[in-house]
This record gives C-alpha cells, structure tokens and sequence, in this order.
C-alpha cells in the first residue's frame, strides 16, 4: 500500500511540475487528515486537539510523512477549547461574532505569556512547527493609534518562538504590518481570499477585483523578500473541479494554493491534486457475520485493482462530505426489516457529491426506492419462461457464462449503458447488469455464482 501511495504521489508532482514553485507544498486540513495527505504534502497543518500526535504515533507503519504544523490562534480565544477556561475576562478585547470567538490583547503580560506556554506545549508534543492565526484581529477591536503597541507584542511573541525553536516552522497568516520586523523569523506567509472567500455570514463570494489587485500588490513585497506564499481561497467541496482551476491559476502566480471549504475540513485543492482510492463496502453485519460475502469476494477484487476498501455496517453509515477521500460505494446484501430507505436517502446524497455508487445486488430494494436512483422495475409479462440474452459486453463469461433466470419482475436503468440485454417473447428487455450515470447496479446472479462453495465471477 505504501508503495502505491508514493508512486501515485510521484505521478503527481511530475503532473504538478508545469507550475511548480520552489516552495513546499502545504495542505491545511482541520479534520483528521486521510494517510495519502501525510505523505503527499510538504507541510500539512492541522488542528491539535482534532489530530494529535498520538494519533500520528499510532500509525507506525508511517516512516516518511510530510512535517506536521499545529495551528494555533493568537489574536482570539475560541471557547471550544480547553484552555478557553484559562482565558480571563481582562484578557478579552472584543467578541468576534462571525466565528463566535473572543479578541485577545496580547499587550497584558498574562495573556502573552499564557499564548506562548500554548505554544511551547505544541512544541513538546512533537509538531514539527506552527500556523499562527489571527494576527490581525486586533485591527477590529482597537482604534488605529494602538495598533503599533499590540503588533510589538505580536513581534516580540514569534521572535520568542524563534529563539526557543530555531528548527520549528513558523507560519503567519496576514501578518502584514509586522512583516518587515518578522521577515527573518517565519518559514512562510499565509493569506486567506485572494480570488474567493467568505462574507461575514460565512457565505461563500467571489471577492472584489479591487480587493484581488490590492492583495496582490501587497504579496509581492513578501514574494521579494523570497519568504514562501501560500495562498487559501474557499468554495463549496462539492465546486471540485472549480478548485482544481483556481489552484493550477494561484500556482501560476507563484504562489502555493490550498483551495477548500470555509471550514477546512475537507481534502482541498492544492499543489497536488489527491484521487481518492477509499471504497466503502457496505454490509449487513447480522448476515455472515463473521466472514460477510462483501469482504471475501468484493475486497481481493478492488485491494488487486489497486484501491483501499473499507468495510462499513449499515448501521455505521458516515455523514457528511465524503468526496475529498472517497472514491466510490458497493453494497450488497442486506437484511429484510432494516431501514432501506435511509440507506437509498444516504446514498443519493453521496451520488449527489460525485461519488460513484454500485449495487451488487439491485433486488434487496423496492420498486419505488430503485426509481429514485433512475432504475425502472416492471412486471415480467411471461414469468413462466425463461428470457434470452441477446446482448452481453465482451467482459461477460470471465470465471462462469451469464445464464437465464426466471423472474417475476424486470428492471432496467432510465439513463445507462447495459451490460446484458435479455428478452423475452413479449418483447420486453430485461437489464440485469448496468453502468448508469451514478455508478451501477446489478441482479447478483447476473455478476457471482456460487459453485461448490466456491463463488465465481460471471462478470470481468
């Protein structure tokens, strides 16, 4: 697997190469991180209490892996953590209600002091480095005549950092006034919106071109003094291919993209563009407890052509967005009584991400559930015969021929491309096995067959 994995990470950067910068590559990713990023980036910036060290440790069968930044706020206090009950109410300038976090003001001894132990403890558990954010917050909650007195707390707080840790990777985001004073202290820059961003309801906009000119015109500054640029613009996960355009187009420019959600909890766009390999397999854990057929003869199938299955209990169905780390569904056999019509909802939402469903066997289903995926159930207007096969693809009869089955009912796809076509003297055709817009399915007679406990695959 790890071979794999690195010589698809290899493929990759001879793809990226065309605009390659001589900068690291950096992935920022505040859920936990999927294996492929640990080896494909440079940098990967996480958030500590979401991906601990341990968690990183627990993985020993990860020798190389991209060096891991912990991000840390330093301008606000997020109540969500734990150390917020530390915080005290002298500390707080401002709320931010925006992101419902409070503005700190590093200008009082303790609040500085209680920062940089937050910082030093991240450095002891083992991170290779630092994202440090909001620094430009203070901007909002003092007037500017201030301002100078907090940015020389911030100043004196990274020089600090650097002098602790001169091998730590120290990252600032939008740290613009102090820039000239920390050029020689930081490993990189960051900057949020250059192209797409949020408004202050977290809605995602495409920003000003005036606001585009200006960032630009101040990036060069930090461009020329040869410190690393990276750049974090936001859309929806589902806009992948948009983001893959906007971060080949951030490259161009020199810098180092990471295009992803406003929340950063998805696998972004970057210098890379990682192609899942995951492939949930799920299964009816009350059915073949112990050995579900879904393992024995799906997994070797898919673990061969080079993709990671993963089994899933129906009951243990994941949420969310899924896309950035999954390629695709198989299911396949589960049990009269369980609630198919939450597993039809899950799925659609998953086909509606982009990701790739295919359904072993398409008969588990109802007439009215099928439908919702574009596949027509109809009576068989002669059960009593068997129907012909006038039309199977060349990767039918691999281990076994296709043979007819009796049937009640037909189901054919509204939209597909059919993989075996029978009929039967009425006319009507009967679609066992298709590829649709969505993915697939299949009737499972028409795919395995089960031979002196042996099951062979009718189907290439």
């Amino acid at each position: 697997m790890r071979f794999i994995t690195g010589l698809l990470c290899f493929l990759l950067s001879l793809l990226s190469s065309t605009y390659a910068v001589d900068y690291p590559s950096v992935a920022l990713i505040y859920s936990e991180p999927p294996e492929e990023v640990l080896y494909l980036y440079d940098w990967i910036i996480v958030d500590p209490d979401v991906f601990p060290m341990e968690k990183l440790r627990e993985k020993f069968y990860i020798k190389k892996h991209g060096r891991l930044l912990a991000y840390i706020s330093i301008g606000e206090a997020e109540p969500y953590r734990k150390e917020f009950k530390e915080v005290k109410r002298e500390w707080i300038l401002k709320e931010n209600k925006t992101w419902k976090t409070f503005i700190l003001d590093l200008r009082k001894k303790e609040c500085f002091q209680f920062i940089l132990e937050r910082l030093i403890k991240l450095a002891k558990e083992g991170y290779d480095g630092f994202f440090l954010d909001t620094l430009d917050s203070y901007q909002t909650a003092l007037p500017e005549k201030e301002w100078t007195f907090y940015e020389n707390a911030e100043v004196e707080i990274i020089k600090e950092l650097r002098r602790r840790f001169p091998n730590k990777i120290i990252v600032v985001n939008r740290a613009f006034r102090i820039f000239d004073s920390i050029k020689k202290d930081i490993n990189g820059f960051l900057v949020e919106s250059l192209f797409f961003g949020l408004d202050e309801k977290l809605n995602y906009v495409k920003m000003p071109e005036s606001h585009t000119k200006h960032m630009l015109k101040l990036l060069k500054k930090v461009q020329s003094a040869k410190v690393p640029v990276i750049v974090v613009d936001y859309l929806p996960p589902q806009k992948r291919e948009e983001a893959k355009r906007l971060a080949r187009k951030i490259l161009k420019l020199g810098f180092i993209p990471w295009v992803s959600d406003k929340y950063l909890e998805t696998v972004g766009e970057g210098v890379y563009s990682l192609i899942p390999r995951k492939i949930l397999l799920i299964f009816d854990p009350t059915l073949n407890k112990e050995d579900p057929d879904i393992h024995r003869i799906v997994q070797p199938v898919l673990e061969w052509l080079g993709f990671v299955p993963t089994l899933v209990p129906i009951n243990a169905l994941p949420e969310g967005f899924l896309a950035d780390r999954v390629r695709g569904i198989v299911v396949w056999n589960i049990k009269e009584g369980n609630n198919k019509q939450k597993i039809i909802s899950w799925l659609k939402d998953k086909i509606s991400q982009g990701i790739k469903v295919f359904l072993m066997d398409g008969s588990i289903f109802t007439k009215e559930q099928l439908k919702e995926l574009g596949i027509k159930v109809f009576a068989n207007e002669k059960p009593e015969e068997l129907p012909k096969i006038v039309y199977t693809a060349k990767t039918f009869g691999y281990e076994i021929k296709a043979v007819p089955m009796f049937s009640n009912k037909f189901i054919k796809p509204i939209r597909g491309k059919p993989l075996i076509i029978l009929k039967n003297s009425a006319g009507q055709e009967f679609i066992p096995v298709a590829i649709t817009p969505w993915g697939g399915y299949a009737y499972q007679s028409y795919l395995t067959k089960s031979v002196f406990n042996d099951s062979l695959w009718v189907f290439d």
